[in-house]
């Protein structure tokens, strides 16, 4: 009696582990159809390990967080900041569509301040790069890049003439203000 009694509770614990795996299967596949957030349960977050869908779930996350239109400077750049962190692991391990999103991000974090403007837009372009090496079948991440390698070479060009403009005006003579003379 005892032996079926050891076999009844085993299959009891077996009924059970399965009943969570499946809800926990069903979480994830719910999160994934309908792009919302996990629940907190542990199944769920077992059946992200056993189904390989973690990395995917976080891309998810990352871009919805980009997506959210608007508001103040301060709350886009929070929200960036929390996107780019996802997208950083994710793009590490050979993510492109990770590093190529964490490129316009930091593309448009140029855009949002100024004054760390050039070191945002070599955070992009090495993103899109990276993007490009992780998958060279990309052809967002080769237009991104090379939008952005052409941009940047025509600012490069702009500030360059405005130096050697700024350069030549320099000396005597060179600022007559309001018609007055010598």
């Amino acid at each position: 009696m005892s032996r079926r009694v050891v076999l009844l509770a085993g299959s009891l614990v077996l009924v059970a582990v399965l009943a969570l795996g499946a809800a926990g299967v069903f979480d994830v596949a719910g999160a994934v159809r309908d792009n919302r957030p996990l629940s907190g349960a542990p199944q769920a977050w077992a059946a992200t390990r056993v189904l390989g869908v973690r990395s995917e779930l976080a891309f998810r996350r990352a871009a919805a967080l980009a997506a959210v239109p608007g508001g103040s400077v301060s709350a886009r750049l929070r929200r960036h900041a929390d996107a780019e962190a996802l997208l950083s692991r994710l793009a590490a391990h050979g993510s492109a569509r990770a590093a190529n999103l964490l490129g316009t991000l930091e593309l448009e974090d140029a855009t949002l301040v100024p004054s760390r403007a050039p070191e945002s837009l070599d955070a992009a372009r090495d993103s899109f790069t990276r993007a490009v090496r992780a998958d060279p079948g990309s052809e967002d991440a080769k237009y991104n890049l090379e939008l952005l390698l052409t941009l940047l070479s025509q600012r490069k060009h702009e500030r360059t003439g405005q130096q050697q403009r700024g350069d030549a005006r320099q000396g005597t003579g060179t600022s007559r203000a309001g018609g007055q003379g010598y």
